[in-house]
């Protein structure tokens, strides 16, 4: 076998990732921008970081600093790490979950007040309950489990919040999820070269 390039700046993979458990964590929020949906509809997008002098404080930013050596150079910021929330409803009105994402913010960091920069918001504290979800991977078909950020909350309140149920797929799904698909077939490894 011949050396491969790169091979002393790569950095090793092994094992799963390292992940967030569910239920409320204290983040502090790395940056803010405002985006469109794929409807056309504004939206800001907040990235954020755990921060709660716990074992996971400083987990999307590894998870980052990991993806950098597999992508390219072409990282995005784990969607762990992401909350996206449009700004208004369907009636151009203002959506009440934005409103509640910046009381929240407001109740986390006192003295400040919301003043329409979301450019503002780095820095500041907040409180997201995470909680698993199963999807199908896009990549092998198969069923996982990830962790989301499901709602927010005051930060002094976030360690205290319930665990949210897991989000089941239901038995159908138009991915072609079925609980068939879980079961084991056993395969004849007699004829194997190894």
């Amino acid at each position: 076998m011949k050396p491969t390039s790169n091979w002393d700046r790569t950095p090793a993979q092994t094992g799963g990732a390292e992940t967030l458990t569910a239920g409320g964590h204290q983040v502090r929020i790395k940056g803010a921008e405002c985006r469109q949906s794929q409807n056309g509809h504004d939206m800001i997008v907040l990235y954020f970081e755990i921060s709660e002098g716990s074992e996971y404080d400083g987990i999307m930013t590894r998870q980052y600093d990991r993806s950098k050596g597999f992508s390219g150079g072409n990282a995005k910021w784990p969607n762990m790490g992401t909350l996206y929330q449009l700004v208004t409803d369907q009636t151009g009105n203002t959506n009440p979950r934005f409103k509640g994402l910046i009381t929240c913010i407001e109740q986390s960091n006192s003295g400040y007040r919301w003043d329409w920069n979301e450019l503002g918001l780095k820095g500041k504290m907040l409180g997201i309950v995470f909680g698993e979800e199963e999807i199908i991977g896009q990549r092998d078909g198969k069923l996982h489990v990830i962790v989301k950020p499901r709602w927010v909350c005051e930060v002094g309140k976030a360690l205290e919040q319930p665990v949210p149920a897991l989000k089941k797929l239901p038995e159908s799904d138009t991915n072609g999820y079925t609980p068939q698909q879980q079961t084991f077939t056993e395969v004849d490894d007699d004829d194997l070269p190894f």
